[in-house]
């Protein structure tokens, strides 16, 4: 089954944005499960056949008292690209996901934040898929110098996802991107997707 949606708290909800171009897609995809096609989670590719996600969206059960976790199969995985909209998903914009990796270090206490409100850390996961993406670019990633060097709050992001764009109908679907400025992750967080 899909992984639990709205993981987290949010005192201020990133909802709508603007609608995206197919130019602007960058490097934003949408997961998706093989058995029923629906979208769960937005995923950033930073090569032809690798994906980079939250970890949380590929659980599917975690007990708190042990901290045994229940991943996705990644048989159960697919991913979409070249899309904007996760409801028009044709065939040959779909991959198969041959191998996912959680984050070592993932645990039930990741699902938020810690002390300092930018997180643990550890709510990440990596797809490697079963052929590469090509018509759409991966991503540049940033090297931690280059991150150090402009990410504060005086410089806004621009985040993307297929989430929420109403709040009141938790509709979604269509990829909206926003520009916000750098903030602690209990200040703002995308919702189901973002």
């Amino acid at each position: 089954g899909a992984p639990e949606q709205n993981v987290g708290r949010s005192t201020l909800d990133i909802v709508q944005g603007k609608p995206v171009s197919q130019d602007g897609l960058h490097g934003t995809v949408a997961l998706v499960e093989a058995a029923t096609q629906g979208f769960f989670c937005t995923g950033t590719l930073i090569a032809e056949r690798v994906v980079v996600t939250a970890a949380h969206c590929l659980i599917m059960s975690m007990d708190e008292v042990t901290g045994e976790i229940e991943a996705v199969p990644s048989s159960e995985l697919l991913v979409a690209f070249d899309i904007l909209d996760v409801e028009r998903i044709d065939a040959s914009s779909v991959i198969p996901v041959e191998r996912a990796m959680l984050h070592e270090g993932f645990g039930f206490g990741d699902l938020c934040c810690d002390e300092t409100g930018l997180g643990a850390g550890h709510d990440i996961a990596v797809l490697v898929l079963e052929r590469p993406v090509t018509r759409q670019r991966p991503v540049t990633v940033p090297t931690v110098e280059s991150v150090r060097s402009w990410l504060g709050p005086e410089h806004a992001l621009e985040i993307a996802g297929y989430g929420v764009q109403d709040l009141a109908t938790a509709a979604g679907g269509t990829l909206h991107a926003a520009r916000v400025p750098f903030q602690r992750q209990t200040e703002y967080e995308m919702l189901l997707g973002g």
